[in-house]
């Protein structure tokens, strides 16, 4: 059915996804219903959550004396963002394809109009400050260390990609500031080379590679990602997003505002879940 992040299609078709429309109105009804149940339990659990963060930011401090709430659950302070947005618009995708007429340097070049005319925002957010809205740019810096990770070290090991080690874009910015020693572990560099062992938590322990941002002042550092940073990036771009008339979220930079709309109906929840809500 068509709902939630992910559309969990029941056919997979060549360039895309699908699902069964034979009884698209049966189909659409059953999403509407399902989706007003969500909204209501959303503005019924969201003051719960509203009533434990301001109890322990106001009566819960950590042992050196700061706030539990604002301080607990980051790897990094202040916390770095990272997010690439959501919800193409169709006119900007369209137009910056037709403009590059095929040629796919032209096409990357225009692409962080694209990202940035999304519904969400893109960005690298580091505390308050949007460090860059632009992928383009944020990509340069990304890389892939193998230092935890059941992989053999493909820079330590000499072994380039078949194209060779790239050092920079397609429009020819430099990869990593142009750091020789760092670029080849940036993510279009990297090879994948498998080196199974026991598990060592103070060694090896995970099929994952340690993704890291090298920023502009050469410090290397991890980055969060999932939904409190893509909220965080929304209200950084000071933006607002309307559809048919209808305010979805605004921000003016360091508060973003969500409105969820009235009449939805969740018969084991109380009557004040059936209105407007706006979260701040």
């Amino acid at each position: 059915m068509i709902y939630g992040r992910h559309s969990h299609p029941s056919t997979l078709i060549p360039g895309g996804i699908s699902t069964d429309v034979t009884n698209l109105s049966s189909l659409l009804q059953e999403y509407y219903a399902r989706l007003s149940l969500l909204l209501a339990w959303v503005k019924f659990v969201w003051p719960i959550w509203q009533d434990l963060y301001e109890f322990y930011g106001d009566h819960v401090s950590t042992l050196d004396g700061k706030s539990y709430a604002l301080t607990q659950g980051k790897t990094h302070d202040p916390p770095i963002m990272l997010v690439a947005g959501w919800g193409d618009d169709p006119e900007v995708y369209s137009n910056i394809t037709d403009e590059a007429k095929g040629d796919w340097r032209e096409l990357y070049a225009r692409l962080d109009t694209e990202y940035n005319a999304r519904w969400e925002k893109p960005g690298l957010a580091i505390g308050h400050e949007l460090y860059s809205k632009n992928p383009t740019e944020i990509q340069l810096e990304y890389v892939e260390f193998a230092d935890s990770s059941i992989y053999e070290d493909w820079a330590k090991a000499d072994v380039a990609p078949p194209y060779g080690w790239l050092k920079e874009d397609p429009v020819g910015k430099p990869l990593v500031h142009g750091n020789e020693n760092l670029l080849r572990y940036h993510m279009w560099n990297r090879t994948t080379i498998p080196k199974p062992g026991a598990i060592n938590f103070a060694e090896k322990y995970t099929w994952s590679a340690e993704p890291r941002i090298v920023l502009k002042d050469g410090r290397i550092v991890p980055v969060e990602t999932g939904p409190i940073t893509q909220l965080w990036i929304n209200t950084l771009h000071a933006t607002k997003v309307e559809v048919g008339g209808q305010k979805i979220w605004e921000s003016n930079g360091s508060q973003l505002k969500i409105y969820l709309p009235g009449g939805t109906v969740n018969p084991d929840l109380p009557p004040g879940t059936y209105g407007e809500l706006t979260i701040t």
